[in-house]
Formats: structure tokens, C-alpha cells, sequence
């Protein structure tokens, strides 16, 4: 397949793409290969099932209502008399695979409510495709219409739709019956591997960022003074931010000097900020609460240190890989993480990052000091995690992997 074959079917191929809510503030990442697809050619209806806006940067977006959902009964009597023994199979196999939390139960049900109500429209509109880009809501909903109206469909799979709670309760099914899945780790195409994805059907395709030719200025750290230390996340329990309080707290009382922020938002900001106070960091440690992107790239430019301390959570949910680390490469601030998921895809120690156990707190320690005495080490650092960043998270290169992806597919099914 040529470049120019890959533009003509890129420009032609009929897509439906299926989000449980577009756009969302913590998905930047969906939204920038949103942007990377538009420009290169790709023309997908976009589909937000559950709130989302009626558009994102001028491009519509089709979002689901409780009217239109209302009306489920209705296509459900239109589908029942066309397809009666699909329907029924449909609903022994949704009742058969019992949802896992009572979260994976309502995205598994209302998924398929908008597959049931969505199928019509896509096949009147004569779509090729359809794709769901998390393996809960928006693949169900790919899989009841894919059924019903007999469109191919594939599905991505990346981190607690995988792992939390041991992925979701439908999952198996809908790996069978799609034409691929897309997930953005190695650590990812293991799991659903352990989940009974053949072989043939999984595709690696990093997230990616755009990425400039030309890295960002090297930083320096001072000698003496006062470090700034950065971490970015939902307050949720596979962040770790507790331990990293912790973390903080073992600095403050080696008598390290030190800022952090910790930026998001989430369930635990409350709990977080209370724990913060009982370790005494009040002056240490800020909580800025959800940042703009803008506001956001002033920090990493600021920090001198990014700290990720991710853990695997009770519920046996954890990060692929943090779409906030590739930011934080970009801008040129280095890492320190905690080897969880999917992060030593990106951060391998003393080349492009360091990582440590999150209990090795004099081993942080020390190695914050040694920093501090070697600039050429500090930046060498920098230099290697951009060329890293630049060879396997271009956003670009990475989406063009996608529509080369969608056309492999797409011409094995006409064939």
C-alpha cells in the first residue's frame, strides 16, 4: 500500500466512532488524535454517548439524549420482528456475562441501548465501520450494532477497562467477534492476550503527542535553593498520590527544600488535602485543582522534577501508560516513576528516567542530590527520553498506523 492509495481510501472510508463522552478534559489524548485524524484526511461521525458537546473545535459531534433513548422499546419491537434471533442471542449473551462492578454493569447496559437505538441510522448512512475506543460503553454499543446492522467493527483496550475489577464482564465476547483491538502498550496486548484475543487480531499503537524536530531547551538545576516538584493526575487510588505525600514528607524531614503541585481533580481531593495538612506539607505542597493545557505546559516548563508514584489499586485497576509523562518529555522535565503498568515502555532507569520502588525513599532521595551535582547527567536524561518520545509517540506517525491499520482490515473483509 502506497501513500496515495492510503489517502484516496482515508478520504472515502465511511467511519463511526464511539466514545463514552467526547470531548472530556482528563481524555486530552482522544482529543488530539481526533485532530491528528481530521487533518490527515479521515472524516469519522463522532458519537458521544453520555453527555460530550455538540462539537469539538467546529467538527460536529452526535450526541445520545434520554429522549432519543426513550425510544428504545420501539427499536427493540422493530429489531425483534427483523432479526428476532439475533436480538435473543443478543440478550442471552448480555445476561450471560455478568458485569463486574456496578459501574461496568451501567456502561455495558447503556452501550447497548445506543447500539440498539443507533444501528438504523448506520446502516441508512451506509457506514464501512465502527469503532469504540474504550472496551466497555462504546465497544458494547459497537458490538450490539455490528450485530444488528451487520457492520464490521474493531475496539481499543488500554488500562481499567482491562484490568479493573479483571477487565470488563463482556469482554471476551466482544474480542471475539471484532475485527482487531487496539491497545497503546505492550503491557496491554498481554493482558488481552490472558483474555483470549488471538494473536492476529491485537495491534500496539502508542498514544502519541506532536512532536517538534526540535527538542525543548535543556534545563539546569540549582546547586543550592529551592526544587520544584511536579505531579498530574485524577485523585484516584492507582495515582498513589498518598504515598507521594509520604514520599514528601520523608524529603521534608531529610531537609530537602522543596515546592510541590499536585494538579487534578478527583474523589480523593478531599481525603488528599486532609493527609497533606497531617503531614504538616501545608507550605510545601499545593493543590491547584484541574489546570488548562495552557497553564499546564507553564508548569512543566517551571518544574524541575515530574513524579509519578502509580500503584496497582485494590480494585486491580492501574495506568497504562500516562498520557501526562509524554507531556512531561515534551517540555523536557524528567521523570521519576514508580514501575507500575506500562511506564518502563517509555521510562527506562538512568537513560530517560529513573524509577524506583515507591518504599526506596532514600534512594529518590539521593538521586535528586546527584542531579543536583551533575548538570550533564540532569540533561542527559532530558536528550534521551525526547529522542524516545520522537521515535515512538509521534502522533502523527502513530495515527497514520491506525488508518493503515483500518485499511488492512477493512480490504480482508471485502476479500
Amino acid at each position: 500500500m502506497d501513500d496515495i492509495e492510503l489517502t484516496r481510501f482515508t478520504r472515502q472510508f465511511k467511519v463511526a466512532y464511539f466514545f463514552t463522552t467526547f470531548p472530556k478534559p482528563s481524555e486530552t489524548f482522544f482529543q488530539r488524535e481526533i485532530r491528528s485524524l481530521l487533518t490527515l484526511g479521515l472524516r469519522p461521525e463522532i458519537h458521544s454517548i453520555y453527555g460530550g458537546a455538540r462539537s469539538f473545535e467546529n467538527y460536529p459531534i452526535q450526541q445520545f439524549g434520554w429522549v432519543e433513548g426513550l425510544a428504545f422499546p420501539l427499536w427493540l419491537i422493530y429489531w425483534g420482528f427483523k432479526k428476532p434471533k439475533t436480538v435473543l442471542a443478543t440478550l442471552y449473551d448480555l445476561l450471560r456475562h455478568p458485569a463486574t462492578s456496578w459501574l461496568n454493569f451501567q456502561e455495558i447496559w447503556l452501550g447497548a441501548l445506543f447500539g440498539l437505538c443507533r444501528s438504523k441510522h448506520l446502516s441508512n448512512k451506509n457506514f464501512k465501520w465502527i469503532h469504540g475506543v474504550w472496551a466497555t460503553m462504546p465497544t458494547t454499543a459497537a458490538w450490539v450494532a455490528h450485530r444488528l446492522s451487520g457492520i464490521p467493527y474493531s475496539m481499543e483496550a488500554h488500562a481499567y477497562d482491562i484490568f479493573q475489577h479483571g477487565g470488563d464482564g463482556l469482554i471476551r465476547q466482544k474480542l471475539k467477534e471484532s475485527a482487531f483491538v487496539r491497545t497503546s502498550t505492550q503491557t496491554g496486548a498481554k493482558r488481552l492476550s490472558e483474555l483470549g484475543a488471538s494473536e492476529s487480531k491485537i495491534r500496539i499503537i502508542y498514544r502519541g503527542i506532536p512532536t517538534s524536530p526540535q527538542p525543548p531547551a535543556l534545563k539546569t538545576l540549582p546547586t543550592e535553593g529551592q526544587l520544584r516538584f511536579l505531579s498530574i493526575g485524577r485523585f484516584v487510588g492507582k495515582k498513589g498520590f498518598f504515598h507521594l505525600l509520604e514520599l514528601l514528607s520523608y524529603f521534608k524531614s531529610q531537609k530537602l527544600d522543596f515546592t510541590a503541585t499536585i494538579a487534578g481533580d478527583g474523589p480523593l481531593r478531599d481525603q488528599l488535602i486532609q493527609y497533606r495538612d497531617r503531614l504538616q506539607l501545608q507550605e510545601e505542597v499545593s493543590f491547584p485543582g484541574f489546570l488548562s493545557q495552557d497553564v499546564l505546559k507553564q508548569e512543566f516548563k517551571a518544574a524541575d522534577f515530574f513524579l509519578f508514584t502509580g500503584r496497582i489499586a485494590d480494585d486491580g485497576d492501574r495506568d497504562g501508560l500516562p498520557n501526562v509523562l509524554l507531556e512531561s518529555v515534551e517540555c523536557g522535565l524528567p521523570i521519576f516513576t514508580t514501575p507500575v503498568g506500562a511506564v518502563l515502555e517509555l521510562i527506562q532507569d538512568r537513560e530517560t528516567g529513573r524509577v524506583f520502588h515507591i518504599e526506596e525513599r532514600q534512594a529518590w532521595l539521593e538521586a535528586i542530590y546527584g542531579y543536583q551535582e551533575s548538570e550533564k547527567e540532569y540533561q542527559h536524561l532530558q536528550k534521551e527520553a525526547f529522542l524516545k518520545l520522537s521515535k515512538d509517540f509521534s502522533l502523527e506517525s502513530n495515527m497514520q498506523s491506525l488508518l493503515s491499520v483500518f485499511f488492512k482490515y477493512y480490504e480482508n473483509m471485502r476479500t
